[in-house]
């Protein structure tokens, strides 16, 4: 089975929550060598399978993004550095089947050569256009890929978006035991704290479901709301909805 390295993305601070969350999933193992997480980071990297990637899309309470790295990092101080690592990148294995439609780009570049960030977004676009590279052409995509390009002390890492859109986002929906999704009036305005904040919180605070529990700030109820579907179990997110990473050759 192919192995993919992905990167668990959270709350700076909260690394540690997440890598436990990951243990208790049985994604990784204790001790593995493949699993690694430092606070400061923002979160975990795993090496993991693509049914790895259906536990963590559906059972994944604190995880924010879900990314797969594509290659190896590779240095690049100049153009022609970078034109060579990207030719090196497996991007047809990561593309949507049948898409010639250009990926959304992202980039961040700190302590390095190449770092103005709009260049490299150009260099890369220019790249994916050409002969020499997947030839893509669509720019107005209605759904576009992400991908993320990371370039630190001028070490290039670029990853692609696996979970399609932030994992906080979980359309209102409590899953019961059954499977069966009852749609909940999630919020009468929009929340201010996040689902996945939320389930950290209730995490460092050690909460067992089925616990009586009191939020005298409940505000919207966000962590009323999260501790209520722990209690109730299944899957964190609804069984039907897309993925990312289902549209990969």
């Amino acid at each position: 089975h192919t192995r993919l390295r992905l990167f668990i993305g959270i709350t700076p601070g909260l690394e540690a929550l997440l890598a436990h969350e990951l243990t208790c999933l049985g994604i990784v193992s204790e001790g593995r060598k493949a699993v690694r997480h430092q606070m400061g980071e923002g979160g975990v990297s795993v090496s993991a399978s693509s049914r790895d990637m259906w536990d963590i899309a559906h059972r994944c309470r604190l995880g924010e993004t879900m990314r797969v790295r594509l290659g190896q990092p590779f240095m690049a101080r100049n153009w022609e550095q970078l034109k060579a690592g990207l030719q090196r990148v497996p991007w047809k294995a990561y593309l949507p089947r049948s898409s010639t439609d250009l990926p959304k780009i992202s980039v961040v570049c700190h302590k390095s050569a190449l770092y103005h960030t709009g260049a490299v977004e150009q260099r890369i676009v220019e790249y994916l256009r050409s002969p020499e590279g997947p030839s893509l052409s669509h720019q107005d995509a209605r759904d576009p890929s992400l991908i993320h390009v990371r370039i630190v002390r001028d070490e290039v890492q670029i990853s692609m978006d696996a979970f399609g859109g932030p994992m906080y986002k979980r359309s209102g929906q409590i899953v019961h035991e059954e499977g069966v999704a009852t749609k909940t009036d999630k919020h009468v305005t929009e929340a201010p704290l996040r689902e996945t904040i939320a389930a950290a919180i209730l995490t460092a605070a050690h909460y067992q479901p089925g616990t009586p529990l009191w939020d005298p700030f409940m505000g919207s109820g966000t962590i009323l709301q999260e501790a209520a579907a722990l209690s109730v179990g299944g899957p964190v997110r609804a069984l039907g909805r897309p993925f990312e990473f289902q549209r990969w050759r």
